[in-house]
């Protein structure tokens, strides 16, 4: 009797090969699973970490952001699933702050900025203007505080916590290439 050629996987990594399965022959989605948190918690005592990354395409990487499982359990053990780079839910989550500011003049636009890796950078773009306000600031005569809107965004949004940086509008700089979100990329 010969023994059976194949060997038996832990679910996690079967879950894993069925997303590899899932976007098998896509040339822009890569999924990797070499990453393990080996930091326990109370509710589990391993993390793995299945990567799914999508190369240049924002958008594919929004949808596949929203569409995917982000966690599967096996008693004591989870294999949370990441898409990575591309900014997707960092992406999605610009459009939280398109309708917040629709209409808003101190909001510019919002913008994906690409660097020399091609790592995208989800910007919201701020006009440059000064908020005044009073704030028993007793450094000021008046008692006012000035700020530039960009930092008021910065300091009183989710911004950071949703992975998105905030700058203040610059019409001079013209980017080599951006990716925008928005329909109005021309501002």
């Amino acid at each position: 009797m010969e023994p059976l050629p194949t060997k038996l996987g832990t679910p996690w990594s079967i879950d894993v090969a069925r997303i590899r399965a899932l976007f098998a022959g896509d040339p822009e989605v890569t999924v990797t699973d070499d990453i393990i948190d080996d930091n326990a918690s109370e509710a589990y005592e391993t993390t793995y970490t299945c990567t799914v990354s999508v190369a240049n395409n924002p958008i594919k990487a929004m949808a596949i952001g929203a569409i995917l499982v982000k966690q599967f359990t096996y008693g004591k053990v989870k294999l949370d699933v990441v898409v990575a780079d591309n900014r997707d839910s960092d992406c999605a989550n610009l459009k939280f702050f398109e309708a917040a500011f629709n209409g808003n003049p101190n909001f510019v636009k919002s913008i994906v900025g690409v660097d020399t890796f091609g790592h995208l950078w989800p910007y919201v773009v701020m006009d440059k203007t000064i908020a005044q306000y009073k704030a028993n600031d007793t450094s000021d005569f008046y008692g006012n505080r000035n700020e530039v809107m960009a930092g008021l965004t910065k300091e009183l949004t989710r911004a950071a916590e949703l992975g998105l940086l905030v700058c203040t509008y610059d019409p001079s700089y013209q980017p080599e290439i951006t990716v925008s979100t928005d329909s109005n990329s021309d501002q």
